[in-house]
This record gives C-alpha cells, sequence and structure tokens, in this order.
C-alpha cells in the first residue's frame, strides 16, 4: 500500500485481531456447522480454523475474516443443521464452553416489524439486529422501492455486498430448491464423509489413512 492511500485514509491493515472472526467460529461450531464444512465453504485448511476457533491465532489475514463474516451471516438464516456430524460438533463445543447462535425472536423467518424495518432504510438504529425476514424486506426496500445499487443497500443496512446479492439471487429465483451451492444446506451424505474425516484427524493429531486397501490375494 502506497503513502498516498495511507494519507488519503484508504489504508487497511492486512493482518486483524483474531479473537472476532474466533468467536464467529465457535458460535458456528456449536450451533453444529462441523469444522470440515466450514472449512469447504471458505476453502480453507481444517487445521486452520480450529486454531483460530482455538485461540492459537492472535492474527489472521483480513480475507479469511471478511470470508467467515459472509458465511456465518448466511448461516445464520438457516435451521441448526442435524445428523451425527452436528451432533459431535455441539458435543465438542459444550465441552470447551462455546456457546450457540442464540435463538432469540428477531430471527424469526416469516415475523416482520415494519417499525424496526422503516428504522432501518431510514439509515436509523433499529434497536435490535434485523430479523430473517425483515432483513428481506429491507433490501427489498432499498433495493427495488428505492431503486439504489446493492453497494448502498449494503451500506444503509450495515451488511455485507455478497449478503445483498445472494438476497436477490433467491428471489429471481423460481424455486427454493435451485439454490446454488454456496447457499446449499449440506447434504446428509456429505455430512457423513465430514464426520468421518473430523473423527480420522481428531485421532492423537493424525491425517486419516487414505492408502488403498491391500489387494486381496489370488
Amino acid at each position: 500500500m502506497t503513502l498516498r492511500a495511507i494519507a488519503a485514509g484508504r489504508w487497511e491493515p492486512s493482518l486483524v485481531d483474531a479473537e472476532p472472526t474466533a468467536e464467529l467460529l465457535r458460535q458456528l461450531l456449536a450451533t453444529g456447522w462441523w469444522v470440515t464444512y466450514l472449512a469447504r465453504r471458505l476453502d480453507r485448511r481444517r487445521m486452520t480454523l480450529a486454531a483460530v476457533a482455538h485461540g492459537h491465532r492472535r492474527r489472521i489475514g483480513r480475507s479469511l475474516a471478511r470470508q467467515v463474516e459472509d458465511l456465518y451471516d448466511e448461516l445464520l438464516t438457516y435451521p441448526a443443521p442435524v445428523g451425527r456430524a452436528a451432533t459431535k460438533a455441539r458435543q465438542a463445543a459444550r465441552k470447551v464452553g462455546w456457546r450457540p447462535i442464540v435463538d432469540e425472536p428477531w430471527r424469526s423467518t416469516v415475523d416482520v416489524d415494519e417499525v424496526v424495518v422503516d428504522r432501518a432504510v431510514r439509515e436509523e438504529s433499529p434497536g435490535r439486529p434485523l430479523g430473517v425476514a425483515e432483513r428481506s424486506a429491507a433490501i427489498d426496500h432499498v433495493v427495488r422501492v428505492s431503486r439504489r445499487s446493492h453497494v448502498d443497500a449494503a451500506r444503509v443496512l450495515g451488511l455485507s455486498a455478497r449478503t445483498v446479492v445472494r438476497h436477490e439471487g433467491r428471489r429471481r429465483a423460481t424455486s427454493p430448491a435451485r439454490c446454488t451451492t454456496a447457499g446449499r444446506v449440506p447434504d446428509v451424505n456429505q455430512e457423513g464423509r465430514d464426520g468421518q474425516e473430523d473423527q480420522a484427524e481428531g485421532r492423537a493429531g493424525q491425517k486419516p489413512d487414505r492408502r488403498p486397501a491391500a489387494r486381496a490375494a489370488g
């Protein structure tokens, strides 16, 4: 980064405090989003995410912090996952005292408080976080009624531009079943494979043995 950019106030450090990201990862893991799924979605190593979540990294790259924020923002809109891998993730998190994403009433996927939405689109403090349905209503108002860009909508509502774009993509979809891979809840088969890999890597820190089985004699 040049001195000119620093003087203009556009400079951002490449490394940031890891604790806010670690807390988001802890909440996701405690909610049941297992580490292999998170690693695959973030295109990061499982051991890297585990090290951050356990507080072994004091600083991390800004890109990783933003990736985790975006993924957290997306998974917040889904129900807690189920299955063996999810259960194991919750059990492991409970043992170390990690708390899941709190299931507050404002996270409702159907209820909309028009007063809260109106305050948000007017760039006033809504007094609490927007619920899933309220956030959708706010994005629709800023983008479709006020005819502002995705970037403007993200700035007004305090969201990432990717969140706004994802919302618009879902709205245009003809069916909820046609969601993209980035927005798809993991399937049970993939969950089983992920759980097996997590369990194998957890044995004395060893990676799973992927050597081919010995051929049968004869």
